[in-house]
């Protein structure tokens, strides 16, 4: 019995220190998802600026490398064939108004800003971009207005539609008089040179056609080639 009593047969449970070890494990238990939400959030957070970073510094480079490609990529509307000379432009544009006056044609502000934009380039211009141009310099036109001042300096000799560019072009070449002519057409840039046909070039033509058994009118010939800017040979 005395030694049963020092020596108990269960070991006693101490209340004191079993609650303490819980309550440390809990506040350890908690403490330790506390660091792993807050160090999660903050490697969400470091990733995704990493890769932000990483996006931005390939998005320089790229730029960069473009940049020397598009300096010497000039747009084909700043290229020298295909601007024209400022006093042709108002030659042209002073023969057009007096030629529309001499036909009974009232030169209206739309059909003033229509002439100076196909006087101010050696290409065909289609009428969406016409129209773009006037609106976009402040002017107001709708679309079917530039369809129909088109028609109207097409009937009377002003322009010609370049049926391979499927646009509109100035006819520099004494404008409004009756003549054939013949347009080269640069496949690269599209800028047109026009020149009148010879009587040669013309009979010959003529000639093929009555042997074809076809009565030959007004003609012109479109040929299409590479202008001297666009192979370099410029001077």
């Amino acid at each position: 019995m005395f030694i049963s009593l020092l020596w108990p047969s269960r070991p006693v449970p101490c209340t004191f220190r079993s609650r303490t070890n819980s309550a440390y494990h809990k506040n350890q238990v908690r403490l330790n998802l506390s660091l792993r939400h807050s160090m999660k959030g903050r490697s969400f957070r470091f990733n995704s600026f990493r890769f932000v970073a990483f996006l931005f510094a390939i998005r320089c480079t790229m730029e960069s490398r473009a940049a020397p490609m598009r300096a010497s990529q000039d747009p084909i509307e700043a290229r020298k064939c295909n601007v024209a000379d400022q006093k042709l432009a108002e030659s042209f544009e002073r023969a057009a108004i007096a030629h529309l006056k001499s036909e009974g044609y009232r030169v209206t502000n739309p059909r003033r800003l229509v002439v100076r934009e196909l006087a101010a380039v050696n290409r065909p211009l289609p009428p969406s971009e016409i129209h773009e141009k006037i609106a976009g310099s402040g002017s107001s036109i709708d679309l079917v207005s530039v369809y129909r001042i088109l028609h109207a300096l097409e009937s009377v000799g002003l322009i010609h539609h370049i049926a391979a560019m499927d646009g509109y072009l100035a006819c520099r070449s004494d404008a409004g008089s009756e003549h054939h002519a013949a347009h080269f057409i640069c496949s690269r840039c599209g800028c047109v040179d026009e020149q009148v046909l010879d009587e040669t070039a013309c009979r010959s033509i003529e000639g093929q056609g009555r042997e074809a058994g076809f009565a030959t009118g007004s003609f012109r010939v479109e040929v299409l080639g590479t202008c001297r800017h666009c192979r370099g040979t410029e001077g």
